[in-house]
């Protein structure tokens, strides 16, 4: 069975994971244009970007979350202890409104959790960026390796180390192919950061596309149509 996706709470404990997205309010992003694919390695521009956190345990990237602890009466409870706990940023507090939806698993309809945080103040998402570089005590062994608010473009010549390869492709088709294999088995990282965008308007469809057919370039399996037919899309996407 394929997994579901739904929108209402269930009521069953599960594993819970969260973004915060940064989303000017004058953003009006063409990523198609050579203008923007420039523009947005500058830091002095504003351009919608999403946080990301990256493991010890493979350097690839995922989402903040995890699974829900007998002291967590809630999954929105879990969502904001983890978060502090794998950003070190006290100032978001995610809440029921912020549940974008709930990814049922095909097979035990085991649920995981899904939050979006959006912002428009540019200062904000800079405080839970940066909170994670000084956060840890002395001694403290912590699976989280990076947190970065990474821009979101199709290509270009990019002047962050981390998405160069020298092939040409970098921004999100680069991304995508560093993101980590599952979350929780079946729960696909690169799932649910291409829901994220389609579900907030940052990209389009046609664009999502584009994206898909770069990425198969760099022999990354495609991904658009897998995450087209989960079951209960259409309620997520509308």
């Amino acid at each position: 069975m394929s997994d579901k996706l739904v929108k209402e709470p269930v009521g069953a404990r599960g594993r819970v994971y969260g973004t915060v997205i940064y989303i000017p309010e004058d953003a009006s992003v063409d990523f198609g244009s050579e203008k923007d694919r420039t523009v947005c390695f500058d830091k002095s521009v504003s351009s919608p970007r999403v946080l990301l956190v990256s493991t010890w345990v493979d350097g690839l990237w995922g989402f903040a979350g995890g699974k829900m602890e007998p002291d967590d009466e809630t999954p929105v409870q879990t969502m904001n202890r983890e978060f502090i706990e794998e950003t070190g940023c006290d100032t978001i507090e995610f809440t029921d409104d912020h549940l974008a939806w709930i990814r049922l698993s095909g097979d035990t309809n085991y649920p995981s959790y899904f939050y979006i945080f959006k912002t428009a103040n540019k200062k904000e998402f800079e405080q839970v960026v940066g909170a994670f570089e000084g956060r840890r005590p002395k001694g403290y062994v912590d699976e989280i390796f990076a947190v970065a608010g990474l821009p979101i473009w199709f290509e270009g010549p990019s002047n962050l180390d981390l998405l160069q390869w020298g092939d040409g492709i970098h921004g999100l088709p680069k991304i995508i192919q560093a993101m980590t294999p599952g979350i929780s088995g079946s729960k696909v990282a690169t799932d649910t950061l291409v829901l994220c965008l389609l579900y907030t308007g940052i990209m389009t469809m046609e664009q999502m596309k584009r994206v898909d057919d770069m990425a198969a370039k760099l022999n990354h399996d495609r991904f658009l149509e897998k995450v087209m037919k989960i079951d209960g899309i259409e309620n997520i996407l509308t």
